[in-house]
């Protein structure tokens, strides 16, 4: 496009995504691209715990945490039901996940973790025993390529003698939550 200095030319295009505006002031000519673009298929989900899951582990039990309150599930890939997340791309998702556990005197280590159809991701591990019961949080981020297909979950295991731990949710309240989305 020839810039014209005599007249002040003003054109533009627009649109709903990678909005482009050109313009010209006297002698100097800009172009500037919107910084924010809106893709609605992009694959993204945040989900939280609503209630208290007590006694889910504490004696070995793997225990999958099922975020049943689900905030955003764009694309309807992650299932409340199950606490499954399915890629429905290929491509690599950035996930964090954080979790309230109240423990027992019992215990002698937990795992915090991503559970994926090709490995497992340990998030955090504590191998402390308490002297009283406490409350521990748990929570960390990561990046996992993920096949088409492929799934995803978080989960809690606490080693010890008695099934007592009790994972914290809250209606109305976000203190446990799994969100994940596909990196651009």
């Amino acid at each position: 496009m020839a810039v014209n200095n005599a007249v002040n030319l003003v054109p533009a295009i627009s649109g709903t995504a990678n909005q482009i505006a050109v313009s010209q002031v006297g002698a100097a000519a800009t172009i500037a691209l919107a910084s924010s673009v809106i893709n609605t298929s992009q694959p993204m989900f945040m989900a939280y715990l609503s209630a208290n899951a007590v006694n889910v582990t504490g004696d070995g039990t793997v225990y999958t945490i099922l975020f049943d309150t689900v905030s955003i599930n764009q694309g309807s890939s992650y299932n409340a039901g199950t606490g499954i997340f399915t890629a429905p791309i290929t491509g690599k998702y950035l996930f964090s996940s954080s979790c309230i556990a109240v423990t027992g005197t019992t215990r002698t280590a937990v795992q915090f973790q991503v559970t994926n159809t090709t490995i497992n991701y340990l998030l955090q591990y504590d191998g402390n025993s308490p002297a009283a019961i406490r409350t521990e949080t748990f929570g960390n981020s990561i990046i996992i390529p993920m096949s088409s297909a492929d799934t995803s979950k978080i989960q809690i295991i606490v080693s010890g003698a008695v099934k007592d731990t009790t994972v914290v949710g809250a209606a109305g309240q976000v203190d446990t939550y799994f969100c994940g989305y596909l990196l651009p």
